[in-house]
């Protein structure tokens, strides 16, 4: 699973490790700044980082949390750890901070491999960070959901979010055309369907892990890590994943 990242390895501190160390800055996927950085800092748009945390096992686990429900923005969604940046603070600090915030997550407990290029969040203006973190305490992860923000805390395995029959493209109808019949897949139950996408206004890609849909923004991202990380494998970007309504307000 690692063989392609020895190239790219500076130091050998366990196959997670290497994962990191290959989305260092400076290699392919990542950067220390963006035009999306300057933008933000221009005041074009908001600036916020979130925290993808990785576990040092030989399938690493990624964190996710689910928003609590009574949030006026993307409540009961899948999402990672992080939020706006305050002052003067850079994505590192602020994707911690948000993790010890959210999830109990002692920032010393977290080794920063870098961070993906700024991604932009059209629908609140905003330009976010992701941060590449490697979980440095004992497994599994010791964190602890703030009731404020946070309904869950859950971990999923690179190897289950890779599989195939657990991608697919997200999407919510577009009224002006027919329902496609959906089938209900037998191994995570999510309804899916293998009509072409080509119609759907609003798309992109889905994993299910157990009774959880990532989707939306996190999905994006956690793709792109995918990808960048070499971890991805080919999948059928044609599977549409119904989004249940507990993940979709």
């Amino acid at each position: 699973m690692f063989s392609q990242l020895h190239s790219a390895l500076t130091r050998d501190d366990g196959p997670a490790a290497e994962q990191v160390a290959r989305l260092a800055p400076g290699s392919a996927g990542l950067s220390r700044d963006s035009s999306l950085e300057g933008a933000a800092a221009g005041g074009a748009m908001r600036k916020a980082a979130v925290l993808i945390l990785l576990t040092d096992e030989p399938d690493p686990r990624v964190l996710f949390t689910v928003r609590a429900s009574h949030l006026r923005k993307h409540p009961g969604q899948v999402s990672f750890p992080g939020g706006s940046r305050d002052g003067a603070e850079t994505p590192e600090q602020t994707a911690l901070r948000e993790a010890w915030e959210e999830c109990g997550i002692a920032p010393g407990s977290v080794h920063v491999g870098g961070r993906l290029p700024a991604s932009v969040l059209p629908v609140t203006s905003f330009a976010v960070t992701p941060v590449v973190g490697l979980w440095q305490g004992g497994l599994p992860i010791d964190a602890v959901a703030d009731p404020a923000e946070v309904a869950e805390i859950f971990t999923a395995p690179v190897s289950a979010l890779t599989d195939p029959e657990h991608r697919g493209i997200w999407r919510f109808p577009d009224p002006r055309f027919p329902e496609p019949a959906a089938q209900s897949s037998p191994k995570s139950g999510a309804s899916l369907s293998t009509t072409p996408n080509a119609r759907r206004r609003h798309e992109g890609p889905a994993f299910v892990h157990g009774e959880f849909v990532i989707w939306g923004f996190t999905a994006m991202l956690l793709d792109g890590l995918l990808d960048v990380a070499g971890w991805a494998r080919p999948w059928d970007s044609t599977r549409i994943i119904d989004v249940p309504e507990r993940f979709s307000r």
